[in-house]
């Protein structure tokens, strides 16, 4: 499927019924302005960037040991099972609410701000 300002998408179908199907999903993805999803987000985990940042950025950090211990919260945490093609903005905001109300808003604040970064960093 070509749309200008769009990367052209192209898919192999056994019947054309799926084939239609799958042109018209496309279709309105594109009329809703919705963004294209790499195939390889799909299959990634937010879990996965997080655990890799643990493992790979913050032993090199000082006060590692904690960030280990915030970072491993939030692995338990149901965000951390979505993949990174289906999380948005609502799904990270209620997250921070949450954690907003379990604890001081002193406490939260770089918290939040450093889930920001990891996620940011690891995924470009």
């Amino acid at each position: 499927m070509r749309r200008k300002g769009r990367t052209p998408v192209s898919r192999s179908f056994r019947l054309k019924s799926e084939a239609l199907l799958w042109a018209r999903e496309q279709e309105l993805e594109a009329d809703q302005s919705r963004p294209q999803v790499h195939k390889t987000l799909k299959g990634i985990a937010v879990a996965d960037i997080v655990s890799g940042y643990r493992d790979e950025v913050v032993p090199r950090k000082r006060g590692a040991d904690r960030e280990i211990l915030t970072l491993n919260a939030f692995l338990r945490h149901p965000l951390a099972q979505v993949a990174l093609s289906d999380v948005t903005a609502g799904m990270v905001s209620a997250y921070c609410a949450e954690r907003l109300r379990r604890r001081q808003s002193g406490h939260i604040q770089p918290r939040a701000r450093h889930f920001t970064l990891c996620v940011c960093d690891c995924a470009t």
